[in-house]
């Protein structure tokens, strides 16, 4: 295949609870003491299924053929993809624990208190196999001062690394295991968040026989964001891609066997120039210390009873939430009118490599232009390598973080009458909310920012967010049956069949951008 993904995603997932709850009344207080444990455990294809896992071939018209027939022949392709050793799937587990304990205090006949507290405690995702790479951007050789190295478990995470990745200096680009880096971390490659202390507040005051006003604040923190740490470091660092193009200057792709019997090609295809923006490894990079995100949660209602069984209720409802898990692209360059990427790159039997790479000396000769288009040879030239943080990386690494913030406000009123068998609600909802990212993963986990020198520009209004809502229904009871207006002192089986039975009706509309 030539994407970037196999649908083909082996994904089992093991999850095991544990928790208990002891309950004590005490005279005025009603006390609750408990904790849950929840073990996961998954093998996911997800990381196993990027980047080109079954390889392809490119062809561009040659021998007067096109692609598909030079394909079933067996002509050697212009350009082909493969990855040499893919990974297996991910086989992660991790552990969720939280503690808590709440009291419902009755001051006196009007007015109750809700105290309570929860302690969370998340575990990183351990890899059964250590196929995890963190990536260290702060890191500086001292030998050669190149910039970053990667973080890895154990020494059998290096059989799945691409070659820069598995060497050190000044040959690649360098490693070190987990226990050597000095950031205090384990086989999940960060730091567990052991402070995620969540106080809850709350109270309900009955004003008169007809009147009650309620508020609340709670602080939480979301599950363990898997797609925004662990898919991270079980992904982009592997995989890597190797293509190869036919040009001049350099071995003649081979072909590949037409045949069992054919032995006239190699697979995999080698030859060409193994150069491009697709040969670079990649990485993402996730703060050592990286916290879970705090969501604040407060509300305020009053609610009030009126004649003819009717009652109306104002809420205002807020949250807002710190530290939500967002990228930025670390090697991304300022808009400029000077052209990036639009060379050949490193011309052949040139004996440097470009400045940044590998520490060696800049290549000073003439670079030739590329044809994105029909070639795909484009390359970094030395003037690219130097504009980017790093080079060896091409010019995409990802570094994820606390970055974004959100702030949710809501006006919610509702009026409800029962009377006589009929039930009618009618309830709007201003909504205002704004965030950094939108959560793209129902976990607290934001997408990259837009501006990665000015991610405050990315705070503003969701665009998904329906700003007013409407619902509507009513349930009447029809007045058939046994000591009903009709049908009153119809028998038991007559009874079954025409009694009991509602009309419904409800309506629902909202705000908002449609689809096209």
């Amino acid at each position: 295949g030539d994407d970037s993904r196999n649908s083909d995603r082996n994904l089992n997932q093991h999850l095991a609870t544990f928790g208990d709850t002891v309950s004590w009344q005490k005279g005025r207080h009603s006390l609750k003491i408990g904790a849950d444990f929840v073990r996961n455990e998954a093998q996911d294809g997800f990381g196993s299924t990027r980047n080109i896992p079954q390889s392809s071939m490119s062809y561009s018209g040659g021998n007067n053929l096109v692609g598909f027939t030079n394909f079933l022949l067996g002509n050697a392709p212009h350009s082909y993809q493969y990855v040499e050793l893919p990974r297996p799937a991910t086989d992660v587990s991790n552990w969720e624990t939280a503690y808590y304990a709440q009291d419902d205090f009755r001051v006196n006949t009007r007015l109750t208190v809700n105290l309570g507290f929860r302690y969370d405690r998340y575990t990183p995702y351990v890899d059964k196999n250590d196929i995890m790479a963190n990536f260290d951007p702060n890191y500086r050789n001292a030998t050669t001062g190149q910039l970053g190295r990667y973080v890895i478990p154990s020494t059998k995470t290096l059989k799945y690394m691409q070659y820069p990745e598995s060497d050190n200096p000044p040959s690649g680009i360098g490693y070190v295991l987990a226990a050597n880096s000095g950031q205090g971390i384990g086989r999940g490659l960060v730091r567990p968040d052991r402070f995620d202390f969540g106080p809850r507040a709350g109270f309900a005051y009955r004003v008169t026989d007809k009147q009650v006003v309620r508020g609340g604040f709670g602080l939480f923190y979301p599950t363990s964001a898997a797609q925004g740490i662990r898919d991270a470091i079980t992904t982009n660092p592997f995989n890597g891609k190797i293509t190869g193009t036919a040009k001049t200057g350099y071995p003649v792709v081979n072909p590949w066997p037409s045949s069992v019997s054919d032995t006239s090609g190699n697979i995999p295809i080698s030859g060409g120039v193994v150069t491009g923006f697709g040969n670079f490894p990649s990485a993402n990079y996730i703060p050592f210390g990286i916290k879970n995100p705090r969501l604040m949660e407060w509300n305020a209602t009053f609610e009030q009873q009126l004649p003819w069984q009717t009652t109306v209720r104002v809420s205002y409802i807020g949250s807002a939430q710190q530290g939500q898990i967002i990228g930025n692209d670390l090697d991304m360059i300022n808009a400029s009118d000077s052209p990036f990427g639009t060379t050949q790159g490193l011309p052949p039997n040139a004996n440097l490599y470009p400045l940044g790479y590998a520490g060696q000396a800049p290549y000073t000769g003439t670079y030739n232009e590329c044809d994105p288009l029909n070639s795909s040879d484009c390359a970094y030239s030395a003037a690219d390598n130097s504009r980017i943080e790093f080079p060896e990386l091409g010019d995409y690494v990802t570094g994820f973080g606390n970055h974004g913030k959100s702030m949710t406000n809501s006006l919610q009123l509702q009026a409800e009458r029962k009377a006589r068998g009929l039930t009618f609600s009618f309830a709007y909802t201003y909504m205002d909310q704004k965030s950094s990212a939108p959560d793209v993963g129902d976990s607290s986990l934001g997408g990259d920012n837009y501006d990665p020198f000015n991610p405050k520009l990315d705070y503003t209004r969701d665009s998904y967010v329906s700003r007013h809502r409407i619902v509507a229904y009513a349930v009447y009871d029809l007045p058939v049956g046994h000591g009903q207006h009709f049908a009153a002192n119809a028998n038991r089986m007559v009874d079954a069949i025409i009694g009991g039975w509602q009309a419904s009706t409800n309506m629902f509309a909202k705000s908002g951008v449609g689809f096209k």
